[in-house]
């Protein structure tokens, strides 16, 4: 006989789901894998307060419920999105559309999938307007990753379940590789390198991430120098993990986060920490770019139906372009 379930299911109550655990694993490995949920939104909801064992309250991934405490998860009832009176005006630059996939260049500035603050204008609403995907699934049908807002660049996204989830293995055993450009003020030690530390919500504040050598989640940026400018490095940057905003809080604990990322220490005000004509100089790259300067250059992925290798690229956008421009030039 196989090993034991990981919990066996209780008696539910409205909008919860709870279980009896019966072999002992942690909390975010026994949820992500039992329940139809994603590891980012298992995360989500344990720093939610949503997963209590035994009536308490668990908000640590790598807690270990005993075997036989009841474990009870608060599953929020999402609405189906819709496609919203705006959903028709939403310019999409599309690489490639098949029945399985969409593989779109991403504006910086679009919302992946609906949440607080952004329930209307997204990219979901967009591609449902389009038909692109089913209205079915809540908040975040068809999104295996996502860009923040301000990124640029190449995503997938899933056009039904079963495409879905076969994209979501792949991101889950780390075999979609992805290549982004960024640039980031001052110089980084050496033409290549790695970051690996750990990265966990910020304690001080909700809505920033950051290096946490007890909560973090293991994540590994690896970098190379394409070109050295006198105030800032344009960097070539792949993930061996996914964690959120894991460039940003990577490059910003080295030193030298992204220009213009002014929650981790990019934006107006950097001018501060360089000397005499240098400082001119930081002012103009501000000017040449409004948002942070990271792009999603490359996706290389197995199809979900055929198992075919695929690349995309999307070029630099044109605001990045002159940026790096005003860089090159020395700000003339």
């Amino acid at each position: 006989m196989g090993a034991p379930p990981p919990f066996a299911s209780v008696p539910e109550r409205p909008s919860a789901r709870v279980f009896e655990v019966s072999q002992p694993v942690r909390i975010d490995r026994l949820l992500a894998r039992d329940l139809p949920l994603s590891r980012t939104r298992v995360q989500e909801l344990l720093e939610q307060g949503a997963v209590t064992v035994d009536g308490r309250v668990v908000r640590r991934s790598s807690f270990v419920p005993e075997t036989g405490s009841v474990l009870t998860v608060v599953m929020p009832e999402a609405e189906p999105v819709e496609a919203g009176p705006e959903g028709d005006s939403i310019p999409l630059d599309v690489l490639h559309e098949d029945d399985a996939i969409l593989v779109l260049n991403k504006p910086a500035g679009l919302v992946v999938h609906p949440a607080p603050g952004h329930s209307r204008g997204t990219l979901v609403n967009a591609l449902i307007a389009r038909g692109s995907l089913s209205a079915a699934g809540g908040q975040r049908p068809g999104i295996v990753h996502r860009l923040d807002r301000e990124t640029s660049g190449v995503m997938v996204v899933a056009r039904d379940d079963e495409a879905q989830r076969m994209l979501g293995e792949q991101f889950k055993a780390r075999t979609v590789t992805k290549a982004y450009e960024a640039v980031a003020w001052g110089h980084l030690a050496g033409e290549a390198g790695s970051v690996e530390r750990p990265i966990a919500r910020s304690r001080t504040d909700r809505l920033k991430m950051a290096v946490d050598h007890r909560r973090g989640r293991a994540a590994l940026t690896r970098w190379r120098r394409l070109a050295r400018f006198d105030v800032a490095d344009h960097l070539e940057l792949d993930l061996a993990s996914g964690r959120t905003h894991q460039i940003r809080v990577h490059l910003s604990s080295l030193g030298h986060p992204v220009v213009r990322d002014a929650r981790y220490g990019g934006g107006p005000g950097v001018e501060a920490g360089f000397g005499g004509p240098q400082r001119a100089l930081v002012r103009g790259a501000l000017a040449s770019i409004d948002r942070v300067a990271l792009h999603s250059r490359r996706l290389e992925l197995d199809h979900p139906r055929t198992g075919e290798r695929m690349v995309f690229e999307a070029a630099l956008p044109g605001d990045f372009v002159r940026l790096l421009a005003f860089l090159r030039g020395g700000g003339s």
